[in-house]
């Protein structure tokens, strides 16, 4: 893997990825900076080229088994989109890292597979009118 600095990152015209609001939430534990800024670092990274139609991502960490051990972080995710419905993941892990690294991508998958069915919704929903025109005129 090749560290990157994201914010060098640039999008099509050049110009810097738009920013998106983000929110963090540990109930569970302290969270510690360097996990904030690498679950931010991580979303921009999969999330940067959805930003102008994202309204928001909202990250819960938690510890579900405590010190009792296991396969026990957990990454939710939820996805705020312009005009349609919210994208939600969960991941675990035994490594939060990890957790957040699936959850990321996971929701950007999501994220695309979500927008590309919206825009193929309304291309179809315009031929149909196109088509009732042509055969009612």
């Amino acid at each position: 893997m090749v560290a990157t600095n994201l914010d060098k990152r640039l999008g099509r015209n050049g110009e810097p990825l738009p920013d998106f609001p983000f929110e963090l939430h540990c109930p569970d534990f302290p969270c510690p900076a360097d996990v904030t800024e690498y679950t931010h670092d991580k979303l921009h990274a999969k999330l940067g080229k959805f930003a102008r139609r994202l309204s928001g991502v909202i990250v819960h960490l938690k510890d579900i088994n405590g010190d009792r051990g296991g396969v026990d972080q957990s990454c939710h995710m939820e996805a705020r989109l312009d005009g349609l419905e919210p994208v939600n993941v969960e991941e675990r892990h035994h490594d939060l890292r990890a957790a957040i690294d699936l959850a990321a991508h996971r929701l950007a998958e999501t994220v695309h597979r979500h927008l590309e069915r919206e825009q193929s919704k309304r291309r179809d929903e315009g031929r149909k009118v196109v088509r009732n025109n042509k055969v009612a005129g």
